[in-house]
């Protein structure tokens, strides 16, 4: 009898665990499909820009670009309000600071890459928000070294006027004087001021020649997510694993504390005493037996 109590204490022990483990494991299966049906909701779109040294960029020939870290900051003009007000009147978007929130910019490590990502419901906006944003990164850069090279340029040749104007005033004075001495020491000046302004020209040639190619599309925008099917299947089948570990772990701890409990409950064994056993009598020797 005990022995058949005992053997349905031990099934009803064992019962408790698996309806556990059953339904952590549902419940994690529905939480990835949830998951999962939403992610599937989105689909991804990637484009790759090549992007090459240019003045009047953080990423030029004249700061720190050869240890590519300069990039980074390349990475963070892609989602500047400059870049995306240019992609919100392309794209037709109301807001621009909305049309951020589905911007990703990574920078590969050691490349001259950057790997633009855009994520939507619609799998048409995606694609076509992913390549206006490159497209308008790569222009903003081609402006901003226009206008670097705009302003170097006006420098330049004010500069050069500046020089020219006094050197018409040094020939002036050279030919109204007199004193030979006077007219050598002029001449030295005038001669300065020659140089100077061949000097000036020639960093106002190098300076207009310089090639303003802010980089290209080396893979137009496309996508790169999963199929919706794919992504459930994917997400459910993680969220019932995560629910069965779970289910694992708690039933784990609780066996350690019944197992600790059951040690807690049990009595400290006592010292027995020792039992007497009944030794049988003989008949004493020389002892009559009655007839």
């Amino acid at each position: 009898m005990n022995d058949v109590l005992r053997l349905r204490g031990t099934r009803g022990r064992l019962t408790v665990p698996i309806a556990v483990l059953v339904v952590l494991t549902v419940i994690g299966a529905l939480i990835g499909f949830f998951v999962g049906s939403r992610t599937a909701s989105r689909y991804t779109a990637e484009a790759t820009v090549l992007v090459t040294p240019l003045a009047g960029n953080p990423y030029s020939p004249d700061g720190a670009g050869d240890d590519l870290v300069n990039l980074e900051t390349e990475a963070q003009l892609v989602s500047s309000d400059a870049v995306a007000q240019v992609v919100a009147t392309d794209v037709g978007a109301s807001n621009a600071t909305d049309l951020l929130d589905g911007l990703n910019v990574t920078v590969p490590p050691n490349t001259q890459i950057l790997k633009i990502d855009y994520s939507s419901s619609e799998q048409s906006v995606a694609r076509a928000t992913a390549r206006s944003f490159a497209r308008a990164y790569l222009d903003f850069r081609k402006s901003r070294a226009d206008q670097v090279v705009s302003i170097k340029s006006t420098r330049i040749q004010d500069e050069i006027d500046t020089q020219t104007s006094q050197l018409d005033d040094l020939v002036k004075k050279q030919g109204a004087e007199k004193q030979e001495v006077r007219r050598s020491v002029l001449q030295k000046q005038i001669n300065g001021a020659t140089t100077q302004i061949g000097q000036l020209r020639t960093a106002l040639t190098d300076v207009q020649t310089i090639a303003a190619d802010p980089g290209q599309v080396i893979t137009p925008a496309h996508v790169v997510s999963r199929s919706p099917a794919s992504t459930r299947i994917l997400f459910t089948a993680a969220g019932a694993l995560a629910g069965l570990l779970i289910g694992l772990l708690v039933l784990a701890f609780r066996s350690r504390a019944r197992e600790f409990d059951d040690h807690d409950d049990d009595p400290t064994p006592s010292l027995r005493e020792p039992v007497v056993e009944d030794v049988p009598v003989s008949p004493r020797v020389g002892q009559h037996q009655n007839a």
